[in-house]
């Protein structure tokens, strides 16, 4: 704290000590973060094969390392790969016989969709970089000198974006699961009381469970009692 209030007085040293000052935070302190965060998430998807652990185990690690990089520098990847798995969870909902069906394509999509959102603001940024120098905006973050106010405005919006789309479409999901499951059950409540309704104008020589319920054929030689002699 000493040291940036002290840089800050003077502009012109401000900027080159600050720069080391990065160099050494990101690559002696931040990376490794990174790595110790990304190996066990390395081997993990390696060795286990269930598919919704993996993607629940890889939305954390991106977690923790938008935490540990200081989120503000990144386009908030795994906000982008939460609101893609949102609209996945969508369509399966609301097309379940067309979402059975979709092939590579579809998949390629949903993985390229959180890669070219993030990099649309990194590209802007980067241009509006080029010609004109960023605006000092907090000098206790590691990347101010690469990014501009309009840059974590972008990042801010798109956060919000894919929070709030993301549980509008879970709430939507679960109103319309339950809605489906409150149907499902007035409708076996419904079809037993018809049973027991028409059952009661069946003759009584009828066995009731074999009209309404199909057994099992049994052949003749399963139907004869076990012998150890025949063995």
């Amino acid at each position: 704290m000493e040291l940036y209030s002290t840089v800050a007085t003077d502009l012109h040293f401000q900027k080159p000590v600050l720069i080391t000052l990065d160099v050494i935070l990101v690559y002696l302190v931040l990376g490794p973060i990174v790595i110790a965060l990304n190996a066990p998430l390395t081997i993990y998807l390696i060795t286990t094969v269930t598919r919704e652990k993996k993607e629940l185990f890889m939305m954390i690690i991106l977690s923790m390392c938008d935490i540990a990089l200081a989120t503000e520098g990144i386009a908030s990847l795994d906000n982008m790969f939460m609101f893609v798995v949102a609209l996945d969870r969508f369509f399966a909902v609301l097309s379940p016989l067309k979402y059975a069906g979709m092939g590579f394509r579809y998949t390629a999509t949903l993985i390229c969709m959180p890669f070219l959102g993030s990099l649309i603001g990194c590209i802007m940024n980067i241009i509006s970089i080029h010609f004109e120098p960023p605006t000092l905006f907090d000098h206790l973050c590691p990347l101010y000198n690469t990014m501009r106010n309009e840059f974590r405005l972008y990042l801010a919006g798109e956060r919000i974006f894919c929070v709030a789309v993301g549980s509008i479409i879970y709430a939507y999901i679960y109103f319309s699961m339950r809605k489906m499951i409150a149907n499902f059950f007035i409708y076996t409540l419904r079809h037993r009381e018809l049973i027991k309704h028409l059952s009661k104008f069946l003759p009584s020589k009828f066995d009731k469970n074999r009209l309404f319920h199909i057994q099992p054929s049994r052949s003749k030689l399963s139907q004869q009692p076990y012998n150890p002699s025949n063995s």
